[in-house]
């Protein structure tokens, strides 16, 4: 602020006010800090979507998975192939896609022991330890029309123990 002492009738004259270069000055100085402000809080919001999506997202792959591991067990295990869908309301704009892929795995690491055998039966007890488990992949795709960005996807991988022959 600047104070201005000239004359007047007693012999002073003071005028008070600011100038309009100082109040050009404090509007710019106030625009950059709200406009960094509201970027702050778009990047949040932006964050806070992402961090629900993610949520949502979880609890639906987990759900799925389980209900995938529940259907190996009642039905003593489950075919390899492919299977997808969509899920009910309130999550109507998500879609699955399930991939179970056969794979044999060893069940004991020992392998045969070094008494001689041919590298048949060694192959043979191999055979007898592998087990059959499935490589279960769930995709999450959320669709167009979501609140989320369309295509934005998650995926749960685990292994099941598969029990068909």
């Amino acid at each position: 602020m600047i104070l201005r002492i000239g004359p007047n009738k007693t012999g002073l004259r003071t005028k008070k006010g600011f100038t309009l270069i100082e109040i050009l000055t404090a509007v710019a100085i106030l625009s950059a800090g709200i406009i960094g402000v509201i970027r702050s809080y778009m990047v949040l919001m932006n964050a806070a979507e992402v961090s629900y999506f993610t949520v949502q997202a979880s609890y639906l792959l987990k759900t799925e998975m389980a209900r995938i591991e529940k259907e190996a067990i009642d039905n003593c295990g489950i075919s390899a192939g492919t299977k997808s869908g969509n899920f009910e309301a309130p999550y109507s704009n998500f879609s699955w896609h399930a991939e179970l892929a056969e794979l044999k795995v060893s069940k004991a690491s020992e392998g045969a022991k070094g008494d001689g055998s041919s590298a048949k039966s060694a192959q043979a007890a191999a055979d007898e330890q592998a087990v059959e488990v499935l490589l279960t992949k769930v995709h999450l795709t959320a669709m167009k029309g979501s609140l989320y960005a369309s295509g934005q996807k998650l995926s749960l991988w685990t292994y099941l123990e598969n029990y068909l022959e």
